[in-house]
């Protein structure tokens, strides 16, 4: 049998790795002069990192979401 509340707390806790990676690489691509110092190649490769958490936050935060529900129904 699975543990809801166990899965809830992991995943919430995956979630704030997840924002804490967006969080620091949102500020490096907003820094001053980020647009003029950083290479295209690797502006497009930060980039894709970012789209990439915002993905995983988003299926995790269904995956909570779907606990809580199926938490709701006991």
């Amino acid at each position: 049998m699975i543990d809801v509340d166990a899965e809830i707390k992991k995943l919430e806790k995956e979630n704030e790795k997840i924002t804490f990676q967006m969080n620091v690489l949102n500020d490096k691509i907003t820094s001053p002069g980020y647009e003029e110092k950083v290479p295209e190649k690797v502006r497009k490769s930060m980039k894709g990192k970012l789209e990439q958490y915002r993905s995983q936050q988003e299926s995790i935060v269904s995956a909570i979401q779907g606990f809580r529900d199926i938490a709701s129904w006991s």
